[in-house]
């Protein structure tokens, strides 16, 4: 910083210097003797001819110089403001993320199912409500393949949605410009909530030949589920 305001200082009084003398030397040319100037006209014209060139290529390199300086600074200001729209994306991909993950937390705790207890009937909500529902969907007498049959039963539609939402937030978090950190982060959190609220049993979980039976009309190892929320459940997976 030192260094370069003494450039600048030199350079002012250079500039100053030179044109006072520029603007003072024509009027002081009286003040020579003209016939004594005259004799020393050829040393004049022959270091002129000799200083020249080397004055315009000390210029053309100081030209050089400066563009070469510019196209540096315009550069670094052009990367600078590549990096502030990458960094604006980025804040932007998180928010959205952010907020797909809220809506599917919400979505998990608003869900609601009515389940009988003891004869009786008492509405519960959330996690809960899913693993209940999830129970009680392989027993009901309802042909599972027909997925109108399927969609008419309370809670369905709003199961698809929440795993629909999961699926969502994995896939603009794989294609995000986050770093990894941040992707393993939301990952992770998505990880646990499939585990304890969307996947109803570590047999559905790892579609494991030996604990689900295979289904005489699709051959697809389903067990009681209905292949609706079976296969979406198994791309939820596949994301994952």
């Amino acid at each position: 910083m030192e260094i370069n305001n003494m450039v600048n200082i030199y350079a002012k009084w250079t500039l100053i210097i030179g044109i006072i003398l520029t603007i003072a030397l024509p009027f002081s040319i009286h003040l020579f003797n003209l016939e004594e100037l005259g004799k020393y006209g050829t040393v004049g014209d022959t270091i002129g001819g000799i200083t020249s060139p080397i004055s315009q290529l000390f210029g053309s390199i100081l030209i050089y110089l400066a563009l070469k300086a510019q196209l540096e600074a315009n550069t670094i200001i052009q990367n600078q403001v590549n990096e502030d729209n990458k960094q604006s994306l980025i804040r932007h991909d998180l928010e959205q993320i952010h907020v797909l993950y809220s809506f599917f937390q919400n979505n998990i705790k608003s869900f609601s199912y009515d389940k009988e207890f003891n004869g009786g009937s008492n509405i519960i909500f959330g996690k809960r409500a899913i693993k209940h529902f999830f129970q009680d969907i392989e027993e009901m007498n309802v042909n599972i393949h027909s997925d109108d049959d399927i969609l008419k039963i309370d809670g369905v539609r709003e199961i698809l949605s929440i795993i629909n939402s999961a699926k969502l937030i994995l896939q603009k978090n794989k294609n995000s410009g986050l770093v990894k950190e941040d992707k393993e982060f939301y990952n992770t959190l998505i990880y646990h909530e499939l585990v304890f609220s969307i996947f109803p049993a570590r047999e559905i979980e790892n579609e494991d030949p030996l604990a689900l039976k295979k289904c005489t009309v699709c051959e697809i190892y389903h067990g009681n589920f209905p292949p609706l929320i079976f296969h979406k459940i198994q791309e939820l997976k596949r994301e994952l």
